[in-house]
């Protein structure tokens, strides 16, 4: 059973509510136990948990580790660390000739 993620979890929650889903409502959790009571629904042949973006760390399924390997986000931050190291080892280079001197 699916772990929902979004920007809106109240939004997604409203709408479920309003297609007759119970939300929220303290429904038997089945399958996704650890899924807490008011971000539950229940549906006729399955669960969903929906989480709001501070509420990543709480997923079971996927972890915030797994949301960062996104070549979208590793990418940028590797070209930065780079740079990063290559401005540092050029400073430290121009000091340790400048105090030579």
């Amino acid at each position: 059973m699916p772990e929902i993620v979004t920007k809106h979890p109240e939004i997604v929650l409203g709408l479920l509510k309003q297609a007759n889903i119970k939300c929220g409502v303290g429904e038997k959790q089945n399958i996704l136990k650890t899924c807490p009571p008011d971000k539950f629904c229940s549906l006729p042949k399955g669960e969903l948990c929906i989480y709001g973006i501070k509420d990543i760390s709480q997923m079971t399924q996927i972890s915030s580790f797994s949301l960062l390997r996104s070549s979208d986000f590793i990418m940028p931050l590797i070209g930065l660390l780079i740079v990063i190291f290559l401005l540092g080892m050029f400073i430290g280079s121009t000091m340790g000739t400048s105090r030579k001197k």
